[in-house]
């Protein structure tokens, strides 16, 4: 494969300029040839009369260019005796090959895309005497475009799904494009097909509502875009086999350096190939593309043509350490590398350039605020009511203590005590649960609400969060079906997917039990454990517990069918009837989602702290669900029975982020602990053997491991009057970048 369609370099190689032996001491002039052909089935035709001024090969998201020089007029090109009459320019979109003669490979370096209208700079007019032997003469500028510019030109029409009357095939529906993931849900196939029998591309391809659903990630969808909508005349890539002239010899390799465990929300309709993998392939992510062409090129001074065997869209990855992210797996890297010496070259000169501002002394990675699912009981510094004594005996009382009360009938009694319960100041009697002001940080039978060093936290006492910060959540992290009593190691997580509600119970309203409770939901069902005995006749109520943190964490008990005094030791009035339930709001017990206010955090230092005045400490904040914490302390009741029994759990951390964190802070730190490099080699020779892409480790003006991989190459070759003064050069820009390890992980939060 050709140095410039930038092969992924997994081998160390070295390029010794200072070996004059194989680079001699002297200036010589590189040959460059210009080919064109107006469709792709056409031949190349050699155009001697076109000149490439510059050349450039530039990685993804970037596009390679080239400007090629044209002289229109009376012209006398080398090797001919005579003068010939060449015209202006006038099209524009037909191909472009150029091939540059390198000194450290046999393989010319290949240049391919296409020419857009010239820029016309005339010298002279032609005559319109047709007498006149005068021609318009001048120059022309004919500005080309690599061949990744045509993704951006590939629109992504239509869906690609099973087609139903061939489920061996793909089939493209309408022209909207559908949304990978979407919802944050999977919606791939669970195996790659071809779309049409012609056409050997096979890849992944949406399901239909009835098929099993998996999720895309990165890797399925980059090989799905290029592979069904590809700037080609079917949009089907073509087959690897297929004859190189028949059409744009497109190929894909390197997809095993794309991440393939993530799973973004990528949209679709409306957009390009090119916009798509502008957003998926980016340097943050420690990812790139390398988009050029390999050709067979004739030996200068023969008359053969060129054929281009392939145009490669290679997936490079720019990692160059050993990474492993727990539940994701191995990320991907570069274990190769280019190292370059060049200082005793007089034709080559090397700029080093260091960027240390985005240096740190320290990384410090944190995750989402640690969740706590605790019980709660009333009391002990625990749940405590909002209302006031006085609060409580002006809604027992009700209207009861007006003079008119004994001229009221029983209705007009009832909608008085309900005028009066209904004011502000009473809103919160026997309905609003606070977390006691001066809690102690722990929950049932004493235990830490949050956990501490010893329990996998990161202080080294129990924590008390602060009331304003910290909040109870709508729903517990816990899935319905999934039992989490006992040893916490023993859960299997994998089968759950609906989230529990707030675990209620209260103590069973009967002398016959002992410390039996009753859930939620049969709180209020006279039926479930009383059908005879003096509470066998009350009034049926609902009861509904709601998360508020209006006051810090909080809990709202909504009555239905009867007063709020039914869950509390109290009978109202006459006018109430019949209300005692047994029923104690006191002997409540929740088990709860607390939301914190500390995260998980794992940190990475460079050297002594110590020894620094002010450290200079970055914060990585992560708000994703896979670095979630939670805690569960010991005892927490995670189930009552059937029979009125807790159900508790030994206690633990459920899902710890810690080595994850730890994980993504090496990471950070192998970035963030060292500064960026850029390194720019200018030369009077032809380097073939530094592909786009390819990681530059080492280079002797430097002296270290730079690190920075190659994201341009560009070749000058002006057009001089004097030999002397046709000074042509290549230059190599080689550029480490800042790493985004939000983005690299982002996309992979629903996963």
């Amino acid at each position: 494969m050709d140095s410039r369609c930038g092969a992924n370099v997994l081998m160390s190689i070295t390029i010794n300029l200072n070996n004059a032996d194989l680079f001699p001491r002297q200036s010589t002039t590189h040959s460059s040839r210009v080919w064109t052909k107006p469709r792709w089935s056409d031949d190349w035709t050699p155009r001697p009369d076109l000149h490439a001024t510059q050349t450039v090969w530039s990685a993804f998201p970037q596009i390679s260019t080239a400007t090629l020089h044209y002289q229109y007029g009376w012209r006398c090109l080398p090797g001919d005796n005579t003068a010939r009459r060449f015209a202006p320019i006038t099209a524009r979109g037909y191909w472009v090959l150029i091939a540059h003669e390198s000194d450290d490979s046999v393989t010319p370096m290949v240049w391919l895309g296409y020419a857009e209208s010239p820029q016309n700079q005339p010298l002279s007019y032609g005559s319109a005497d047709p007498r006149s032997s005068a021609i318009a003469s001048g120059t022309q500028i004919v500005p080309c475009f690599g061949m990744e510019r045509l993704w951006d030109f590939a629109t992504i029409e239509g869906t690609v799904a099973s087609d139903p009357d061939d489920e061996e095939k793909w089939k493209r529906f309408g022209d909207i494009a559908a949304t990978f993931n979407q919802d944050g849900r999977g919606n791939r196939s669970a195996t790659r097909k071809p779309i049409e029998d012609t056409r050997t591309w096979q890849a992944y391809g949406f399901t239909r509502p009835d098929e099993e659903r998996h999720t895309w990630s990165t890797a399925d969808i980059v090989q799905h875009l290029i592979g069904f909508h590809a700037p080609t005349s079917s949009r089907i890539m073509p087959n690897p086999d297929s004859a190189p002239l028949s059409e744009i010899p497109w190929r894909i390799s390197g997809l095993e350096y794309l991440p393939n465990w993530d799973s973004p929300t990528v949209t679709c309709d409306g957009r390009t190939v090119g916009d798509v993998l502008r957003q998926l392939v980016t340097p943050g992510r420690m990812a790139s593309l390398a988009i050029g062409a390999t050709a067979t090129i004739p030996d200068v001074g023969t008359s053969g043509l060129p054929v281009v065997n392939g145009v490669h869209l290679v997936s490079q990855t720019r990692l160059i350490t050993p990474t492993t992210i727990p539940g994701i797996g191995a990320l991907p890297h570069d274990s190769g590398g280019v190292n370059v010496y060049a200082l005793a070259d007089p034709l080559t000169h090397i700029d080093h350039q260091i960027d240390s501002s985005d240096v740190v002394d320290e990384v410090v990675v944190a995750g989402p605020r640690e969740i706590s699912v605790c019980t709660l009981k009333h009391g002990s510094k625990q749940w405590s009511d909002t209302w006031t004594l006085e609060n409580k005996n002006d809604y027992d009382y009700g209207a009861f203590l007006d003079p008119d009360w004994s001229e009221w009938t029983n209705a007009e009694r009832s909608e008085a005590n309900k005028r009066v319960r209904d004011q502000v100041h009473l809103q919160s009697v026997y309905r609003d649960l606070v977390l006691d002001p001066e809690s102690d940080g722990t929950c049932l039978d004493g235990k830490s609400i949050y956990p501490d060093r010893e329990t996998g936290g990161n202080d080294d006492t129990p924590h008390v969060a602060y009331p304003g910060t910290h909040r109870i959540l709508t729903e517990l992290p816990l899935f319905a079906g999934v039992d989490y009593s006992g040893d916490l190691n023993a859960v299997d997580e994998s089968v759950g997917w609906q989230l529990r509600p707030i675990l209620v119970s209260m103590a069973m309203p009967s002398e016959n039990v002992s410390d039996k409770r009753d859930p939620l939901e049969l709180i209020g069902d006279v039926d479930a454990h009383l059908p005879t005995g003096p509470f066998a006749s009350m009034r049926p109520f609902t009861l509904e517990v709601n998360a508020i943190n209006e006051n810090g964490p909080g809990l709202r008990l909504n009555v239905g069918g009867a007063p709020r005094f039914v869950i509390a030791a109290s009978n109202g009035n006459e006018a109430d009837g019949k209300g005692l339930s047994g029923y104690d709001y006191k002997t409540i017990e929740t088990t709860v989602a607390m939301l914190g206010d500390r995260r998980p955090y794992y940190s990475i230092a460079s050297g002594n702290l110590g020894a620094i005045d002010v450290p200079r400490r970055r914060l990585y904040v992560f708000e994703h669900a896979p670095l979630q914490m939670i805690y569960i302390p010991p005892g927490t009741v995670v189930e009552i029975d059937e029979f009125g029994d807790r159900k508790t759990s030994n206690g633990g951390i459920l899902r710890n982020p810690l080595p994850r964190l730890q994980a993504l802070a090496s990471l950070l730190a192998a970035h963030a602990h060292s500064p960026r490099h850029r390194v720019t080699i200018e030369s009077e020779r032809r380097i073939g053997l530094l592909p786009i892409g390819a990681n530059v480790r080492y280079v002797d003006v430097a002296g270290v491991d730079v690190a920075a991989p190659v994201i341009e190459i560009r070749i000058d070759s002006p057009i001089a009057t004097r030999t002397s003064d046709a000074r042509s050069t290549q230059t190599i820009t080689a550029a480490s970048h800042r790493f985004d390890v939000m983005r690299l992980i982002e996309a992979g939060a629903n996963r």
